[in-house]
């Protein structure tokens, strides 16, 4: 009977989240095929370019001390770590503007130039999205997750459109990602005061960055190096390749890593928290992510094919002839997004179990292969060529990964039965 309870309580939890997600993606992906037809694909290069350094920054704004959260023991920690988390991101943002102000005081006007001041804004306000989202995850508080989504997406969405009509052109897309993510923040913000967070000492404060050295140690140069792996189409061949060719694939890689991150991203806060828990009770855990995920593999498998067969339709009927060119791009990422159904959803593993440093060894070793598959393309003068050698590695990568993690839980849960035996 608790069995049953455990799963229907996953399912509920899941349901929760993508259903509040489901809503403001289906806005989004109702609007796209305006945007993309006020947007040229030169606009969403740009954009996009500006987005992965964004991504990039908001690693280092916190030094992944969050992630804390999920593992700490009592209100006084959780406090002392959120408090943390806002000092550094707020330092951040600040030495990042400070930057960003020279940058531009000295340099020549280039098209990123005045894109660039979105950097630190949106450096700040993801930054703080974050601590929130797992402050939330850590009580539970999923429908203030869900609500949260749903607010900062339908107002990104709402204003990127109205600045299009405006011909806001260049800043139209970066401006209406900065407005999104600050509503969703005051969303946050207001639920807080229902979050029983004590007040955080200084000495508290010490002793949380002493007892979770590992996740600037490891974790944030692991999230770094991945992120600035993953971002490599839009930062290194942004410098060879037009930004046309840039917005096409940012395109693709939103129709495909989009959807995914909506599913992954709620797995993942709903079983972080539930496998978390049993390894703090000294639980197994193996048959419940080998259920919950046979399930989806399952459903998913039919889709992902008829997808693939009939991109280009798909595509062309939803965002017009002129983003016919994502069409393959899209084709390369799905075989990639669909071995990460397991892996992103359960990328916390070596957060439980302390195996950190790996973890970051063996992402250095993939952003060196990228580096690679960049640099053939850009030897090659092909861009194509790039894209598919960067997804055949991302999708190599992820089932090696995957089996890593298996290997963990299968260590785990082989110890604790020896323990009982």
């Amino acid at each position: 009977m608790r069995r049953i309870n455990c799963k229907n309580e996953i399912i509920r939890n899941c349901t929760t989240l993508l259903s509040g997600t489901a809503i403001a993606q289906c806005v989004t992906f109702l609007a796209y095929p305006v945007i993309a037809r006020l947007f040229s694909s030169e606009d969403f290069g740009i954009y996009t370019t500006i987005l992965s350094y964004i991504d990039i920054f908001v690693i280092l704004s916190t030094a992944r001390y969050e992630q804390a959260i999920m593992t700490a023991k009592s209100t006084t920690e959780i406090s002392a770590i959120v408090k943390l988390c806002r000092i550094l991101c707020t330092t951040v943002s600040i030495i990042i503007a400070i930057a960003t102000g020279i940058i531009l005081a000295f340099s020549d006007a280039t098209k990123l130039d005045m894109l660039m001041l979105f950097i630190p804004l949106l450096v700040f306000f993801n930054g703080q999205y974050r601590i929130y989202l797992l402050l939330f995850n850590k009580y539970k508080e999923f429908k203030h997750i869900a609500l949260s989504d749903v607010v900062s997406n339908i107002s990104a969405t709402g204003m990127k459109i109205g600045f299009g009509l405006l011909s806001l052109f260049k800043v139209g897309l970066p401006l209406g990602t900065t407005f999104g993510r600050i509503a969703g923040n005051i969303n946050f913000w207001i639920r807080l005061r229902k979050i029983p967070l004590p007040k955080a000492d200084k000495g508290m404060i010490k002793q949380m960055i002493k007892a979770h050295k590992n996740f600037p140690l490891y974790s944030m140069p692991k999230d770094f190096i991945n992120s600035f792996s993953i971002n490599l189409p839009f930062t290194l061949l942004a410098i060879y390749f037009d930004e046309a060719f840039i917005g096409l694939f940012s395109m693709a890689f939103t129709f495909t890593f989009r959807p995914m991150n909506i599913i992954n991203s709620a797995y993942d806060k709903v079983l972080y928290e539930r496998i978390s828990t049993k390894f703090l009770n000294k639980q197994p855990f193996m048959k419940d992510i080998l259920r919950f995920f046979g399930y989806n593999y399952l459903a998913a498998l039919p889709l992902f094919v008829v997808v693939f067969c009939f991109a280009e339709p798909i595509l062309t009927f939803l965002l017009g002839n002129d983003w016919a060119g994502s069409v393959a791009y899209f084709r390369y990422m799905l075989p990639w997004i669909f071995v990460m159904l397991i892996s992103s959803s359960i990328s916390f593993i070596p957060n439980i179990f302390s195996t950190q440093r790996t973890e970051a060894l063996l992402y250095l070793i993939l952003f060196l292969v990228r580096i690679g598959t960049m640099a053939i393309g850009i030897y090659l003068n092909n861009f194509n060529l790039a894209i598919l050698l960067f997804c055949i590695s991302g999708t190599v990568f992820t089932l090696l990964l995957t089996m890593w993690y298996m290997m963990q839980i299968l260590k785990y849960e082989k110890e604790l039965k020896q323990i009982a035996d």
